[in-house]
């Protein structure tokens, strides 16, 4: 059973009504438990229903790596009156890029990448018709840090959240945005996500998939997570927003930014445990 919900105080002000896509299980319903806190009307999309009830709480199932789900959900998005969407689904496959098929890439591809923009489109359409009412529309886009430091043998995934994040920095380019647009960049937290990946272990390194399920395991819980996105939401900010351990949001990105990017990649393989490239 999942825990009760904290009594520390936390308000959204600016926001009435979220969308929490993924939001049965790890960040998500970490993201969704604090929204509910926060005063807020909360609707899950994911093909899973949350593990607890709230009278603020709303369920959707759609499997949005389903090009038919997602196009008949997309149509019915104006009427659900969001004003904060948060793309989080997601999940990985784990084995060499060229282990991985056309079908399954795409498979991948469509509820990584094109659903998130495809719902960032319906959502941003719908908030506009909302002219005058007093509340602020923000799209999160939970990309990962993997864009900033790719992890070995996520290749689909590592190109799907550095296809998010660059969304997110065209988004800011542009005019006339209806809403707010915040690049969210978790680490390695204590989730069910390394368990739900489809890891194919007879074709990685040995010991490589332990040593991903022991960072997780040592990881911060989902709620840390949860609660940046809340603070970043209540300081109403935009761009990029990392979290995770200090070491994740601030030396391994700085390193990025200053290390070539052999000596990066170096770090990133002793990391997971892989030695020098053969």
């Amino acid at each position: 059973m999942a825990k009760p919900l904290s009594s520390v105080g936390l308000t959204l002000p600016h926001h009435r009504k979220a969308v929490v896509t993924g939001g049965s299980s790890g960040l998500g319903l970490a993201m969704v438990r604090r929204f509910l806190e926060a005063g807020l009307e909360v609707v899950v999309v994911s093909r899973s229903t949350p593990d607890f009830s709230h009278a603020r709480l709303s369920h959707i199932a759609v499997d949005l790596s389903d090009r038919v789900a997602l196009e008949e959900f997309c149509r019915s998005i104006e009427g659900l009156g969001v004003d904060l969407w948060v793309n989080n689904a997601g999940s990985a496959s784990i084995e060499p890029w060229q282990e991985v098929g056309l079908e399954e890439e795409e498979k991948w591809l469509r509820l990584l990448v094109t659903a998130p923009l495809a719902m960032a489109r319906a959502f941003g359409r719908s908030f506009s018709a909302r002219k005058g009412e007093e509340v602020e529309g923000c799209l999160v886009q939970v990309s990962s840090l993997a864009v900033e430091l790719p992890i070995p043998y996520f290749s689909t995934y590592n190109l799907a959240k550095a296809a998010l994040s660059q969304h997110c920095a065209s988004l800011a380019l542009e005019n006339d945005l209806p809403f707010r647009v915040l690049d969210f960049r978790p680490g390695d937290f204590n989730t069910p996500f390394i368990r739900h990946a489809n890891v194919r272990k007879e074709t990685l390194p040995k010991g490589y998939p332990e040593r991903l399920e022991l960072h997780h395991r040592e990881a911060p819980g989902p709620d840390k997570a949860a609660l940046t996105l809340v603070h970043a939401l209540q300081r109403r900010k935009s761009g990029i927003v990392r979290t995770g351990t200090w070491g994740q949001r601030v030396l391994y990105p700085l390193g990025q930014r200053l290390l070539p990017s052999r000596c990066l990649f170096r770090m990133i393989r002793r990391y997971y445990g892989l030695g020098r490239p053969r």
